[in-house]
């Protein structure tokens, strides 16, 4: 099975490797869930 990204630009990227999205009002929730799970992880490991 093949996966192709397509951005919001139309873009089409066979690989997300070493793409940076970028910070927006409509890309930050995904940056703050991400950061958040993040933070549990890494506060699970630093108690265990």
């Amino acid at each position: 099975m093949k996966v192709t990204h397509v951005l919001k630009d139309g873009t089409r990227m066979d690989s997300m490797k070493g793409y940076l999205i970028p910070y927006r009002d409509d890309t930050k929730k995904i940056y703050r869930a991400i950061a958040k799970a993040a933070m549990s992880t890494r506060d699970k490991e630093q108690s265990a």
